[in-house]
């Protein structure tokens, strides 16, 4: 976990402090994992932030050294992009989610759907376990019970919102939500991805922990309505 730690906050608060004294305007990446695990949906940006993950908490870390740097500088602008889990590739394939890289068996299989699905497909590890994430827990949303869901964005429409973001930078930074506002199970993303792709996983169920079972469905309609990104 100590290691876990250091791959996420030192470079993060690195980079960010760099640019913070590289720029004068800045689009700064959070994600939904600051929201912790809300209890009202969708999750406007002004909901409170209590993060229960180290991702949440480095996240909610470089929010905290942006802000700090723009109070102390007042030419300063920034914009924070909170954004739900990234898949998918640009058009041209340059980036975007990749196969496992390995088959080593002391490494942990990916618990991410794409990413188990473009092993299996590309790396013959269609015998490897895959443990999707079941619970009987379950989230109301809309009137349904919605175990085990995330909220996803594609890359391409991640970069747009950055753009988009660009023109809406300020001082207190402005803070924006990006995703699809619509809740997607690991279930429905398994099944998808398996086929698209034409492969089938040996899959086992899983409990999940609390931090990883419920999501987070955000309102994103404030980022729609300050630059028309859609």
């Amino acid at each position: 976990m100590t290691v876990l730690r250091k791959v996420q906050l030192q470079p993060r608060l690195t980079t960010v402090v760099a640019l913070c004294y590289a720029t004068l305007q800045l689009v700064a990446s959070s994600s939904y994992s600051v929201y912790g695990k809300p209890t009202t949906y969708p999750v406007q940006e002004s909901a409170a932030c209590q993060p229960n993950t180290v991702q949440g908490h480095a996240a909610l870390f470089t929010e905290s050294a942006v802000r700090t740097y723009a109070a102390a500088e007042a030419p300063f602008k920034a914009a924070i992009l909170r954004h739900a889990g990234i898949m998918g590739a640009d058009p041209q394939a340059r980036l975007g989610s990749f196969a496992w890289p390995t088959t080593e068996p002391s490494i942990q299989y990916p618990t991410d759907p794409l990413t188990a699905c473009l092993s299996a497909a590309t790396k013959g590890l269609q015998e490897q376990p895959y443990k999707l994430f079941t619970s009987s827990k379950s989230t109301q949303l809309d009137g349904q019970d919605i175990p085990c869901f995330r909220e996803y964005i594609h890359v391409s429409d991640l970069a747009a919102a950055y753009v988009a973001a660009i023109s809406k930078v300020d001082n207190p930074p402005s803070v924006y939500n990006a995703g699809t506002g619509q809740p997607v199970t690991y279930k429905e993303v398994m099944e998808v991805c398996q086929r698209i792709l034409g492969v089938t996983l040996q899959v086992t169920s899983e409990e999940p922990s609390d931090d990883l079972c419920y999501g987070v469905m955000a309102d994103i309609s404030k980022l729609q309505a300050d630059t028309g990104w859609r």
